[in-house]
């Protein structure tokens, strides 16, 4: 039975008398007079049980019944309520009755007292205004061709006999229920809701009303009853919701129009947030179970009940899904199949996903190998080269004895063959499809029976892309690393593509673990949701949590994928380790991830460092043992506890001054970055002319510095207070940069030159092209017996705080004539040890790759251009006091301490005049100790740390090169 609300229509004798107003068309009382009795002791019960009183509450009910020639022959109004029983007296014979409940207007003076004709009908709709949250909410209801028999309080349609005739009585008003959720905490900011372009009229029979003007706006606050605030679902928690409002019973006039796709119709729904962005969209439904793509309808159907699912992102997603306010079924959905999705639109970038959830009552939901490219048209490609894992393959689906369950690493389906429904998720990650711009896809869902039969959605996805996605392989730049200040937990983002499985053509596996700390970090397949991220202005990172993919049936600390390398990283609390000492920091804590992953040959594997603390703390620890080298088994005497940060001026912190070409510092002026990707800016180690000049790290890119560089260098700079014929003493009174607290590391003597190794490394040779040694020599090609220094490296903060095993002697190298005597040809040669260029290396312990901080991992990689022809330099936020790069990671593999160094490459003195090389290939760092000389260069070089994945370790440059800081505690 309908259980809207009805009354009860009898034709037998009174039972009840009730007041009744006016008769307004008197009817003459004849012996042909009968009773037709209403019952309104059957209400209906309301899907919302809490609100079943103002659902269905019934004050007023008028009756009006119209002869064959549409003429008003009975209209009265009675005061009614449930359980009453009205009398009404008629005339035997045929009507068309019309019933109005709860009409706005007052009793003597309703425009409904003087209806003569049903055309009369036509020209009444009731204001907007009568239809609202607070008070009764009008309803009606037309049956054409009524016989009242007047024998025993039967009536007759057609050739059945009612006895009694149910009448089911039409809100003329849509509810509207709202759940708002955000993966960011709003409490603060939401004030409430507005709804915009509601219809001005509300007609009394018809179902439409796509005339009326559509100008009425209603805002609600919070603190009216409308409100609560909920703890997130389970299901909302997996998805990284934080944050969720309930509102409750919104009701408007209906909107009905034709064509019901008319967006200029539509309710407009705006949420309100202070101090922010205030994000609105058109409220709109969709039909179930329409193959292919669906028309948008922009219509809120009389008598229905809509509950809206709003997430606050950009742009603003609505699920709405329609459903009768009571047990009767909406004209727009009479499908016995379904496929119900919650979203059918969908804005990524590169950095984030978008999760849509579905369910159907079919067997089978999946996702078509093609997907259609642009807003229309029929161009495809294939949906595993353009999306991560979202069709089905060999081996993905299994059937069980209770369920058949259908599941890639980014979608799954579960079908129950007792409850014959199934619901599912899929993750919409770009993967293959890798190029920078906009583009959108259009992919589709399919439910599909066993006999053939199909139900489809078509989901369009639009993509923008601002920067370059590279191989997660060793070779080329993985995430080595993640940080986290004390208080931060929020999500860091590690990516890399994969390429195929050789000839087969499979997507390749993937496993990540947490290895170390698996009680502390989380780990997620469940991709990012701020909507901003991968663009130059993304998102707060701690905004968006890392919770375990619940879909996937994640614990926090295994996950696995196919194709592109994908997942979150966080920290299920803020640092609680004991205090550092210093100031109210509290010591870093480590952590590391094992990622396993597929490759042609067999399986690879990579460890990612993970800290969370920026206080200083030591790398390689003064217990730590050195095993080989110059100074195996003696003490680690010199190791510091190094900075996370490199140096910059206080100008460049500022984004507003990033393309500044300097700034001039004071004395320990110098600021720290905020992420430890950034490469600060680059100094020169000491200049008379422009002392303490801090320069942009990557603007100017490809043209030199002009009059804005110095070439004039000190005799003989030496760091401390030393004298000497030649000798510049006492460099660190005008040239420390390194703010109060923190010096600049030592490479061996701070009080002489530092030889740290063999020298003189040089040799005269025949040429450059057949370097034929003919006899050692000093740097001038006078014959020399080169001496081995190693012992000093018992001096060298730099490489007992960075090195496993610290190393002697130099990584530079050059062949070339003097240039002050082009016939003699000298070679400098390396005296430090080979490089295994992984890891793996025995003395020093290194990865090279990006590091997710949390501003390196939300941005886009673009080409950073420098002073060479090279194209293969990148960066974060390129060509600005800002840049970051890929870098050096430097670990402890006793108890997994790391940090991390940028490769800001360096500006070169000379005929160069400051011009930027090697950005994002090479870091370059000062150390306080003088280095001797080598061709072609003054008697003013000093000991300059490099790094870079071919030959890392300490190389003896001119002091005019502009080079980073990094700076060591006191």
């Amino acid at each position: 039975m309908n259980k809207n609300i009805h009354f009860l229509l009898l034709l037998f004798c009174c039972l009840v008398s009730f007041v009744s107003c006016t008769d307004e068309t008197p009817q003459k009382q004849t012996s042909g007079v009968a009773h037709l009795y209403i019952k309104g002791g059957t209400l209906y019960d309301s899907n919302y049980p809490s609100n079943a009183e103002l659902d269905d509450k019934i004050v007023t009910l008028r009756i009006l019944g119209f002869d064959a020639m549409g003429m008003c022959v009975s209209n009265k109004r009675y005061e009614a309520k449930k359980g009453d029983i009205i009398k009404h007296e008629i005339q035997k014979g045929t009507y068309d009755f019309v019933f109005l409940a709860n009409e706005p207007y007052p009793e003597n003076t309703s425009p409904l007292n003087g209806i003569s004709f049903y055309s009369d009908l036509q020209s009444i709709s009731y204001p907007a205004s009568a239809v609202n949250s607070s008070d009764e909410i009008p309803m009606s209801q037309e049956i054409k061709d009524v016989e009242v028999l007047g024998n025993e309080g039967k009536s007759k349609i057609g050739d059945v006999i009612y006895d009694p005739l149910t009448l089911g009585l039409s809100r003329l008003a849509t509810r509207i229920d709202i759940q708002l959720e955000s993966n960011e905490d709003l409490t603060a900011d939401f004030k409430g809701v507005t709804f915009e372009k509601i219809p001005a009229q509300v007609p009394l029979l018809s179902g439409e009303n796509t005339s009326v003007a559509r100008d009425i706006t209603r805002q609600f606050t919070v603190g009216q009853d409308y409100f609560q605030q909920i703890a997130p679902t389970t299901e909302q928690t997996a998805r990284g919701v934080i944050w969720v409002q309930q509102m409750t019973r919104f009701i408007l006039p209906f909107s009905n129009f034709t064509p019901t796709d008319e967006g200029d119709k539509a309710v407009i729904f705006t949420v309100n947030l202070e101090n922010q962005y205030n994000p609105s969209a058109k409220l709109k439904i969709h039909t179930a179970g329409v193959d292919g793509a669906e028309k948008d309808n922009y219509t809120l159907p009389r008598d229905a009940a809509l509950l809206v699912k709003a997430s606050v992102t950009l742009p603003f997603e609505l699920n709405i899904s329609v459903s009768n306010w009571g047990e009767k079924k909406g004209d727009w959905q009479v499908q016995d199949r379904y496929l119900n999705v919650s979203q059918i639109e969908a804005d990524i970038t590169d950095f984030n996903g978008a999760r849509i959830t579905f369910s159907s009552n079919l067997t089978k939901v999946h996702v078509l190998p093609n997907v259609y490219i642009g807003t229309s048209g029929t161009a495809t490609r294939l949906t595993d080269e353009t999306f991560n894992d979202l069709p089905l393959k060999d081996g993905d689906t299994n059937s069980f004895e209770n369920h058949i369950e259908y599941k890639t690493s980014r979608f799954a389906y579960t079908y129950g063959k007792n409850s014959k429904e199934g619901f599912g998720y899929m993750d919409i990650l770009l993967d293959e499809y890798n190029q920078i711009g906009e583009q959108t896809f259009r992919l589709i869902l399919s439910a599909e029976d066993q006999y053939g039969g199909k139900l489809q959605r078509e989901i369009t996805v639009r993509t923008k892309q601002l920067g370059f996605r590279f191989s997660h392989m060793s070779f080329d730049s993985p995430y080595v690393g993640a940080f986290f200040r004390d208080a931060e937990t929020g999500e860091r983002i590690i990516t890399g593509q994969k390429a195929r499985m050789g000839s087969s053509s499979e997507l390749a596996k993937w496993t990540a673990w947490v290895e170390n700390g698996e009680d502390q970090v989380i780990i997620s397949t469940t991709p990012s949701f701020d909507p901003n991220v991968g663009t130059d202005s993304p998102g707060d990172p701690e905004k968006y949590p890392v919770v375990p993919n619940e879909y996937k049936y994640e614990g926090g600390t295994y996950i696995t994928g196919r194709g592109r390398v994908y997942f979150r990283v966080g920290w299920k609390t803020a640092n609680n380790s004991e205090a550092s000492g210093q100031d109210n920091l509290k010591k870093p804590r480590y952590a590391t991830i094992y990622l396993e992953h597929d490759v042609s040959w067999g399986k690879t594997a990579d460890i990612i460092y993970v800290r969370q603390g920026e206080a200083d703390d030591y790398v390689m620890r003064p217990e730590d043992n050195i095993g080989q080298g110059p100074l195996a088994d003696k003490s680690r005497s010199r190791a510091k506890k190094v900075s996370n940060f490199n140096l910059t001026a206080e100008l460049f912190l500022n984004e507003s001054n990033k393309t500044n070409r300097y700034s001039d510092l004071s004395k320990k002026g110098a600021k720290f970055v905020k992420y430890p990707s950034q490469a600060g800016a680059l100094f020169q180690w000491a200049s008379p002319t422009f002392p303490r000049r801090a320069y942009n790290p990557a603007y100017p890119s490809t043209n030199n510095l002009g009059t804005d560089w110095s070439e004039i260098e000190y005799p003989r700079p030496i760091w401390d207070n030393v004298s000497g014929e030649d000798i510049t003493g006492n460099i660190k009174e005008d040239f420390e940069l390194c703010p109060p607290g923190y010096h600049l590391p030592s490479d061996g003597y701070t009080d002489q030159v530092s030889y740290n190794g063999v020298y003189p490394n040089f040799n005269l040779v025949e040429s450059v092209e057949q370097p034929v040694i003919i006899y050692p020599c000093d740097y001038e090609g006078n014959a020399a017996t080169p001496f081995d220094h190693k012992t000093q490296i018992e001096y060298s903060e730099w490489r007992q705080s960075m090195w496993l095993n610290p190393v002697a002697g130099d990584i530079g190298s050059w062949t070339g004539p003097l240039r002050l005597d082009q016939d003699r040809i000298v070679q400098r040669y390396v005296t430090s040890p080979d490089y295994s260029g992984n890891a793996d290396d025995e003395n020093l312990k290194q990865r090279i790759g990006f590091y997710a901080d949390g501003y390196f991992d939300r941005r886009p990689i673009r080409y950073q251009p420098d002073g060479s022809s090279a194209t293969t330099r990148y960066a974060v936020s390129p060509e600005t006091a800002q840049a970051a790069y890929r870098g050096s990671l430097i670990f402890n593999p006793n108890n997994k301490a790391s940090v991390f160094l940028p490769a800001a490459g360096r500006r070169s003195p000379n005929y160069e005049l400051g011009k930027l090389y090697y950005p994002g290939e090479t870091g370059y760092y000062w150390t306080s100790s003088a280095s001797a000389e080598f061709q072609n260069t003054e008697n003013s070089n000093a000991w300059t740390q490099e790094y870079n994945s071919w030959r890392p370790g300490s190389i003896s440059t001119p002091s005019l090169n502009a080079s980073s800081i990094r700076c060591v505690r006191d």
